[in-house]
């Protein structure tokens, strides 16, 4: 007996049993016939042990039977054949059992990429990537292309690495595509709130950039960043990021905030009717006033003589002069005698 014209190899559960037999000239030829299909190849010597298989139904004999193999791993199989006289419902005596041992090869290739490298976000990497196969099969492989390492160190949107196996089995393709960004974006201050002449906000203030990136592309291509806190010598840092998980940043200093107006003074000196030529003038000697942008204090110009009531400001760097007192001023100089 033997297995699709003698071939000792199948790539397939699905295989045709070739059966001839031998007599005695006395002998009649045998009627029926029966099947047993082995898991492993216990039956090499003898189909007295069928190693978990069983015998199928008894069935008018041929010299050409279909048969389908046991499923299981690939490897050696065995079948088993035994001929006799009579019927199917009544055969009367065992005339010869038949073996055949072939090897089973019914699956293909397994292929399996390893890649190495730093995985970043959105299936980007971001460092160098080294490609790799893994191709295992229980039979002989017969030939593979485009399986070796594959080293990709400069950026690309997309490189395809394509591992091709065969074996008696068939054949296994199994493709990666990896694209890669190792480059930091671009990011590119534009503008804040803008201060007043003396370096301070009296608000919030909002810092502006712009993103981008040639490859894999911004996350955002533009990056907002807001300061409410106040102080002197505020900075604020903006972050941009790109599809593959790289980022850049870019920070501003130098940002001033005073958003309360300093407590209302009062004038402590000079007092009322004390000459000054000058026509304006800054005072100093005022209560204690804590403003974290400073604060200038004056009054306005008064009549080139005479008492004159005149009108007292403060104003802070960052805010409206706001009146807070008022004096009266003789501009009129002293008679000597």
């Amino acid at each position: 007996m033997n297995i699709n014209g003698t071939d000792l190899i199948t790539n397939t559960a699905n295989v045709t049993l070739n059966i001839g037999w031998t007599k005695f000239p006395w002998e009649s030829n045998p009627t029926v016939a029966r099947y047993a299909n082995d898991l492993s190849p216990s039956i090499l010597n003898s189909c007295s042990n069928l190693g978990g298989g069983s015998w199928s139904a008894w069935e008018p004999i041929s010299t050409s039977k279909s048969w389908t193999l046991a499923t299981g791993s690939n490897g050696l199989r065995g079948v088993c054949v035994e001929t006799a006289h009579g019927t199917v419902s009544s055969p009367t005596s065992i005339l010869s059992t038949g073996n055949v041992i072939i090897y089973a090869d019914i699956t293909p290739p397994t292929v399996t990429p390893h890649i190495t490298g730093t995985l970043g976000t959105n299936g980007w990497y971001k460092s160098n990537v080294v490609v790799t196969w893994a191709v295992t099969d229980e039979s002989t492989i017969s030939s593979q292309i485009g399986c070796g390492t594959t080293n990709i160190t400069t950026d690309t949107i997309g490189q395809t690495i394509t591992c091709k196996a065969t074996s008696e089995g068939g054949t296994t393709t199994q493709s990666v595509t990896i694209k890669k960004d190792s480059t930091i974006p671009t990011i590119t201050y534009v503008n804040r709130t803008p201060p007043n002449s003396s370096g301070w906000n009296s608000s919030d203030v909002v810092v502006n950039w712009n993103c981008s990136d040639v490859l894999s592309g911004p996350v955002s291509s533009t990056v907002t960043q807001t300061v409410s806190m106040e102080g002197t010598g505020l900075s604020s840092i903006g972050t941009c990021t790109d599809m593959a998980g790289n980022s850049a940043s870019n920070t501003q200093t130098g940002i001033n905030i005073d958003k309360s107006a300093p407590i209302t003074p009062s004038l402590i000196s000079p007092v009322d009717g004390i000459y000054r030529h000058t026509s304006n003038s800054n005072f100093s000697d005022w209560s204690d006033v804590t403003d974290p942008s400073g604060v200038i204090y004056r009054y306005q110009s008064a009549a080139d003589s005479g008492f004159t009531t005149l009108p007292l400001y403060y104003d802070s760097n960052d805010h409206t002069p706001v009146l807070t007192d008022s004096m009266i001023m003789n501009r009129d100089e002293p008679e000597v005698s």
